[in-house]
């Protein structure tokens, strides 16, 4: 059995990819828009993350119960 990615998972590697590319481009002597955008977009990719961890354990608990059986 396997677990399919869903679609909160593409969006926060996008989301972090992005981030992470800011956050390279720029420093803090930069514009404070710019690396402010660079932290707030980390930080979302941050909650997507434990948002896409729980469905995926969500749909991987009875796959895994089963297979400690």
């Amino acid at each position: 059995d396997t677990v399919a990615v869903g679609w909160v998972g593409k969006w926060k590697t996008t989301v972090q990819m992005i981030a992470l590319g800011v956050l390279l481009a720029t420093d803090l002597k930069g514009p404070w828009w710019w690396w402010t955008t660079g932290y707030v977009l980390i930080n979302v990719a941050g909650i997507l993350s434990i948002w896409s961890m729980m469905i995926y354990l969500t749909r991987a608990w009875p796959i895994l119960k089963n297979s400690m059986k």
